[in-house]
């Protein structure tokens, strides 16, 4: 089994976790379901083409005979089936890009976020969520901009006034932003395939700053696009520390609430909370709660599971307990909720920064 680029020529290093890194030697019995990791390490801009963009994994038999047919897939983390896989007899490939950032612009950061989290929904909608880019810096922040991750999607942003979310400016157009303020945005997607969700990175974007420092549950976005109706759950937490869930003390607890709405068809789902990939000293329960009284309707736990019908608003309180010191650091130090189907799939998702007060 080895890895390459095809016939195309791109700055990447690819290697297997075997012992040897650029490819591996096993026997594989008939019925047998090896999988394997492969490592794709950019070494300058790869462009989005789903054609010529490529990693190939191969399979080879060494011996004489008729070589075996063996059926590859490709899985990446956190994603069922990637877009654009294809099969070909003992073959897997998927497509890939990367742009790196513009070193010259970093001393003037930006900083952007995204609501809600996660849109879930049939190919073919168009699902929208709201962004803000906020300029810190001392000096206006010229054709400012949102850029897509490369997706099977049509992509549109557009200006909005803050105070009502109604449309401003022309889509798709770049504009400034003074010093110290904030501009908000509606960004909206169109897929034009299914696909499994995907965390997305957005990039906002500055001819004189940024770009913005990407922190998952705070400027990302997770999508997914189904061939059929599937739930929508829109989630947005709410605190007393507006953006933080506070522990009092080293071993206290902090509480907040999400609020959901589902805008896609009927399903059960089930509500749990978890860190994302940093590890913290908490415990994570929640339970759903009353609307009306913000009472628990049963008693806190790990995870809570409902039917949650079209346009139903169910509400969740969620208890983090320290175990020790949760330093304040929002860009990484966050409580997760998500929303996921019978399946497994997510269908909603809000966050909150996390620390010890």
């Amino acid at each position: 089994m080895s890895a390459n680029t095809g016939n195309e020529t791109l700055p990447v290093n690819i290697t297997l976790c075997q012992a040897d890194p650029s490819s591996v030697t096993l026997a594989i019995n008939a019925g047998d379901t090896p999988t394997f990791n492969v490592f794709v390490t950019a070494t300058g801009a790869i462009p989005f083409d789903l054609n010529n963009s490529r990693i190939f994994v191969q399979f080879a038999s060494s011996t004489t005979t008729a070589s075996p047919a063996v059926s590859a897939n490709t899985i990446r983390p956190n994603a069922a089936t990637p877009t654009a896989g294809t099969i070909v007899n003992g073959e897997a490939s998927v497509a890939f890009s990367w742009t790196p950032p513009d070193s010259s612009s970093i001393s003037n950061p930006l900083v952007a976020a995204v609501l809600p989290l996660s849109r879930s929904v049939e190919a073919g909608a168009t699902p929208t969520v709201f962004a803000t880019i906020i300029n810190p810096n001392s000096s206006t922040a010229t054709s400012c901009a949102i850029s897509p991750y490369p997706l099977p999607a049509n992509f549109l942003y557009q200006t909005t006034n803050p105070a009502t979310n109604a449309l401003t400016g022309t889509a798709n157009t770049p504009v400034d932003i003074a010093p110290g303020q904030a501009q908000s945005f509606v960004v909206a997607l169109n897929p034009t395939e299914v696909f499994a969700p995907e965390n997305l990175a957005l990039t906002f974007n500055c001819s004189n700053a940024g770009p913005a420092s990407i922190n998952l549950g705070v400027d990302t976005l997770v999508v997914s696009a189904a061939n059929t109706p599937v739930p929508d759950i829109i989630a947005l937490a709410a605190s007393g520390d507006p953006g933080y869930v506070d522990i009092p003390g080293t071993t206290g607890t902090g509480v907040f609430a999400v609020a959901t709405v589902n805008l896609g068809v009927d399903a059960t789902i089930t509500a749990s909370a978890n860190t994302g990939s940093a590890t913290l000293p908490v415990t994570l329960t929640l339970c759903q709660t009353n609307p009306t009284t913000g009472g628990c309707l049963a008693a806190p736990a790990p995870s809570v599971t409902t039917d949650i019908q079209p346009n139903a608003t169910p509400t969740f309180g969620i208890f983090v307990t320290g175990n020790a010191t949760v330093g304040d650091s929002p860009g990484t130090n966050r409580i997760f909720v998500g929303l996921t189907d019978s399946g497994g799939i997510l269908r909603g998702e809000t966050s909150v920064a996390v620390r010890t007060q």
